[in-house]
């Protein structure tokens, strides 16, 4: 039997099979499962066409009032009410009226952790893999079906090793490694796969730049963006070591695919229009006016960054 990477080792602790490869079509019992304020409606609609009346693990439900808060259209305010009809009516262990960005508050407040599988009505759940957490986009529909039965189908990815060896320049930021990583995939490079990073100046990185890079992995189309768990990420999830040392591939996993960076040869680089994987060195248009500027996105707006 040969090794597993690190997505096929949490999906297994999951479901509890000795082996699986990618392909391979598996039920999973989420350990967590979060919608957001943008979907309260259709998820209280589709659960009550599927005629689910309560949930099957209440306790593991979460839901987050972040995208529509503060409002700016006239029909924002429904998501805050559905979001407390879904509450009340399913019991639902935790609501978050406000509070932040739910792919900050997820590994911040403890509900993705290492190992786990986490599934969330958004594309970039994927930010979880920071911590060693399974995270991953579904749409309202399925999670209905999560909510009533406490299960899902999902299809083992295959994966993808981003190794990255040596020393990051200290004008080079996670943005930049990830971006770099898209402009070498491209849009649809990492269709379905989980992105998995190691390496020496992997494990240099803190627990918000990983999250940072997990966050973008979608922008490739990857279904996960994993980072192995070592001890700043039990600092950063207040929990033993010990009991999260298994959360790493095997030595001898098997990878679709590798791709490999000497971290000294990083520069800064930007996305340019108009798609995600036109990336440029930021020395190439240096002297392109702004008109505006954001800060505080889910991909890295913490304090770190800012």
């Amino acid at each position: 039997m040969m090794g597993h990477t690190l997505a096929e080792k949490i999906i297994m602790k999951n479901t509890g099979l000795a082996d699986l490869h990618p392909g391979d079509l598996v039920t999973v019992t989420p350990d967590r499962a979060v919608v957001h304020d943008i979907y309260t409606k259709s998820l209280y609609e589709k659960l009550m066409e599927m005629g689910f009346e309560k949930a099957m693990y209440p306790e593991r439900l979460i839901i987050f009032h972040d995208h529509l808060n503060p409002a700016c259209l006239p029909t924002d305010p429904d998501s805050l009410s559905y979001g407390y009809k879904l509450r009340d009516k399913y019991h639902v262990g935790h609501f978050h009226a406000s509070g932040g960005i739910c792919h900050q508050l997820i590994p911040e407040l403890g509900y993705g952790k290492p190992g786990e599988i986490l599934l969330c009505t958004d594309s970039h759940t994927t930010t979880a893999g920071g911590v060693g957490c399974f995270g991953t986009g579904i749409g309202y529909t399925e999670m209905a079906y999560l909510w009533g039965t406490g299960k899902l189908w999902l299809r083992v990815p295959s994966s993808i090793k981003v190794r990255i060896e040596g020393k990051i320049p200290s004008n080079v930021y996670s943005k930049d490694i990830i971006l770099r990583v898209l402009g070498d995939l491209r849009a649809a490079g990492g269709t379905y796969r989980s992105l998995e990073f190691t390496g020496s100046a992997v494990e240099s990185l803190s627990a918000d730049s990983r999250l940072t890079i997990s966050n973008m992995v979608v922008e490739c189309g990857a279904k996960a963006g994993l980072f192995a768990a070592d001890e700043k990420t039990a600092a950063y999830c207040k929990m033993p070591y010990e009991s999260i040392s298994w959360v790493k591939a095997d030595e001898d996993a098997v990878y679709e695919r590798e791709l490999f960076y000497q971290a000294e040869d990083l520069v800064p680089v930007v996305a340019c229009p108009p798609h995600v994987d036109n990336i440029r060195p930021l020395s190439e248009v240096e002297g392109v006016k702004v008109d505006q500027v954001c800060l505080g996105s889910c991909t890295n707006g913490r304090l770190e960054d800012l």
